[in-house]
C-alpha cells in the first residue's frame, strides 16, 4: 500500500476508534466512580476529598442538558479526543506525521488511556494536561518562548484535574535542569507562577479545610495491601488490564527510550513517562498504596516512543489491540446484547433503586436509604436522582470534611433506613448500626437469559446515633424542599 493510503487507513482507525467511544458513552452504565463524581457535581465546590474539581466541572456542565450517562461524560469525551490530538500534534513536532499517525493509533487501543478518554473520571483531564503541558515545555524549551505561559496554563489545569500531575512537573523540571540553557530564561518561573494563579483555589480551599485532599493522597488513603514486593506485583499485574497486550511494548519502549537519550527527542519522552511509572511503584514499595490507573499517562506518552521505534512486534501487538478494541465498542452498541463479562456489576442499580425508593416511603417519615460503601451509596444516590436522602455508615466524625460538605449523618439517630447490598460484597454486621435489623424480599434483575444479580434489601430500625468508624461520607438529597 503506498504511503499516502497507509496515513489515511491509520487516520481512519484513530476516528472510528473515537467515535466508538462516543456511541459506547450512551449506552454504558455509569460505573461506582462516575455516580459518585456526579454526586460533587450537584454541589460544585474548589474542592473535594480524593480529588481537585475539574471532573465535578465538566459533569456540571454537561448534566446543564440532561443526568443520561451520554451527557455526564459528553464533556469528557471531547477533552479525550482533544488528548488524542494534542498527542498526535506532540508526536509530528518530534518524529513527523506517520510517527504521530501511529502514536494516536497506539495510545487509543490502549485500554487506561481509552478509559480516560471516555469515563467521567478525574483521569480525563489529567491525561489531556499532561501531554498537553508536555507538548508545550518541549516547543518552549527550543526556541518558541511564547509556548512558556500555554506550559503554565497545562499545569495549573491539571492541578485541577488530579494531583498526578506534579509528577510530571518533577520529571519536566529534571530535564530542564540537565539542558541548562532553557533554566536561564524567565519561561520557567512565568509557567510556574501561571499554574500557582489557575490552581490557587484549590490550593486555598485545601488550606481552608486542613489540607483535606493531600492528607487523604499521600497519608489517609486506604491500604489494601502490607508495602513490599506483594504489593508492586499487584500494580504490575493490574497493568496487563490497562494496558493489555500492549503492557510488554510499553516497557520495552521506556527502556529503549532511555537507551536512546543521547537523542534529546527520547531524552524527553524518557522524562515525560518515567514519573507515572517510578511514583506509584515507589508508593507500593514503601507504603502499599496504589491505584492501578496511575500509570496510565507513562502509557499516553509512550505511545509516541513506540511509534517512533515501530517494528513488527508492536506492529502486531497494536493491531491485536485495535481489533480487540473495535470489537469491544462493537458489541457496546448492539441493542439488546448481554453485559459484556466484567461490567454486569453496573447493571440492575436503577431497578434497584426504584425498588429502595419505594421502600423509604413506607417507613416512618424522615427516612433515608443507608450503605457502608460510598460507590453503592452513589449508585443508588443516581438512581433515584438524588431525590432520597442517603447516609453512609458508620456515622461520621463531626469534624470531618465530609461532614461539613454532605451534613452529619449523625442526624438520621432514631430514624429507620433502608439498606441495599449485593450478596457478593463482604458481608456486614448490620446490628451494629440499628436497634432492629430485618430482612426484606430480595430483587432479582435480568440481565440476559442466563443470568441475573441479585440485590438484598435490609430495614434498620431505629439508627444508632453513635455508631463511628471510618466511612465519614452523608449525601444530601438534591430536592430543595427537602427529602
Amino acid at each position: 500500500m503506498k504511503r499516502g493510503g497507509t496515513d489515511a487507513l491509520l487516520a481512519a482507525a484513530v476516528a472510528a476508534l473515537v467515535l466508538l467511544r462516543v456511541g459506547a458513552a450512551g449506552r454504558l452504565p455509569l460505573f461506582d466512580d462516575e455516580a459518585y463524581y456526579w454526586l460533587w457535581s450537584l454541589r460544585p465546590d474548589w474542592g473535594y476529598l480524593d480529588h481537585p474539581p475539574l471532573i465535578a466541572w465538566l459533569i456540571y456542565a454537561g448534566t446543564r442538558v440532561s443526568d443520561s450517562p451520554g451527557w455526564i461524560r459528553a464533556l469528557p469525551l471531547v477533552c479525550g479526543a482533544l488528548t488524542v490530538y494534542v498527542l498526535f500534534l506532540f508526536a509530528r513536532d518530534l518524529f513527523g506525521g506517520r510517527t504521530a499517525l501511529l502514536a494516536a493509533l497506539v495510545a487509543s487501543v490502549t485500554v487506561g488511556v481509552a478509559g480516560g478518554s471516555l469515563l467521567a473520571t478525574p483521569d480525563t483531564p489529567l491525561l489531556f494536561a499532561w501531554v498537553f503541558t508536555a507538548r508545550a515545555v518541549w516547543r518552549a524549551a527550543h526556541d518558541r518562548p511564547r509556548w512558556w505561559g500555554l506550559a503554565g496554563a497545562g499545569l495549573g489545569a491539571g492541578v485541577l484535574g488530579k494531583l498526578s500531575i506534579l509528577w510530571l512537573a518533577a520529571g519536566l523540571a529534571w530535564y530542564l535542569f540537565a539542558k541548562g540553557r532553557a533554566l536561564r530564561t524567565t519561561g520557567p518561573v512565568l509557567a510556574l507562577a501561571i499554574a500557582m494563579v489557575i490552581g490557587s483555589p484549590f490550593l486555598v480551599w485545601n488550606a481552608r479545610h486542613q489540607w483535606a485532599t493531600i492528607r487523604f493522597t499521600l497519608i489517609e488513603r486506604p491500604v489494601h495491601l502490607p508495602p513490599g514486593p506483594s504489593a508492586v506485583a499487584d500494580l504490575l499485574a493490574a497493568q496487563f488490564i490497562y494496558a493489555a497486550v500492549l503492557f510488554p511494548v510499553f516497557a520495552w519502549a521506556l527502556w529503549a527510550a532511555w537507551r536512546r537519550r543521547a537523542d534529546e527527542r527520547f531524552r524527553y519522552l524518557f522524562w515525560s513517562a518515567i514519573p507515572a511509572v517510578a511514583v506509584p511503584l515507589a508508593f507500593a514499595l514503601t507504603t502499599g498504596t496504589h491505584r492501578n490507573a496511575w500509570m496510565v499517562p507513562a502509557y499516553l506518552v509512550l505511545a509516541v516512543s513506540v511509534a517512533a521505534l515501530w517494528n513488527r512486534l508492536t506492529a502486531v501487538a497494536t493491531a491485536v489491540a485495535v481489533t480487540a478494541g473495535i470489537a469491544t465498542s462493537t458489541l457496546l452498541l448492539l441493542p439488546g446484547f448481554p453485559p459484556i463479562p466484567g461490567l454486569a456489576e453496573l447493571h440492575g442499580w436503577e431497578q434497584a433503586g426504584r425498588r429502595a425508593a419505594s421502600e423509604v416511603v413506607r417507613l416512618p417519615q424522615p427516612a433515608v436509604l443507608a450503605s457502608d460503601r460510598y460507590q453503592a451509596a452513589a449508585q443508588l444516590a443516581y438512581a433515584t436522582h438524588a431525590r432520597v436522602a442517603i447516609t453512609l455508615l458508620p456515622r461520621a466524625d463531626p469534624e470531618s470534611i465530609w461532614t461539613r460538605l454532605w451534613g452529619p449523618s449523625g442526624q438520621w439517630g432514631g430514624r429507620d433506613a433502608i439498606v441495599v447490598v449485593d450478596p457478593a460484597w463482604p458481608a456486614s454486621d448490620w446490628r451494629r448500626y440499628a436497634s432492629r435489623v430485618r430482612e426484606l424480599h430480595p430483587l432479582v434483575v435480568g440481565l440476559d437469559p442466563q443470568r441475573s444479580r441479585t440485590f438484598l434489601f435490609y430495614r434498620l430500625e431505629g439508627l444508632r446515633p453513635d455508631a463511628r468508624g471510618p466511612g465519614p461520607v452523608s449525601i444530601s438529597c438534591r430536592s430543595s424542599s427537602g427529602c
